[in-house]
């Protein structure tokens, strides 16, 4: 029973250290603003479109941002 508790704590504050490196991530790559301008976009041209990037000036030991892009830019090349 003892085991089980120690484990459930160690799962806990893994859990906690996950979620605020993620906060921390969010918060460094501008995610939610991302987020908001792709909404916008979706809203306005009907879809929205973004690139995984590195981003090496990036405050955070993670480096991949997402980098919104513009609707007119995405086109079928055979088109």
């Amino acid at each position: 029973v003892e085991e089980l508790a120690r484990l459930m704590r160690e799962r806990e504050e893994l859990a906690r250290r996950v979620e605020d490196e993620w906060q921390k991530w969010c918060v460094a790559s501008g995610y939610a603003e991302t987020l908001r301008v792709m909404k916008r976009a979706e809203l306005i041209d009907g879809e929205s479109f973004a690139l995984v990037v590195t981003n090496p000036k990036l405050a955070h030991p993670v480096k991949m941002q997402l980098r919104a892009i513009e609707a007119d830019r995405v086109t079928d090349p055979a088109w």
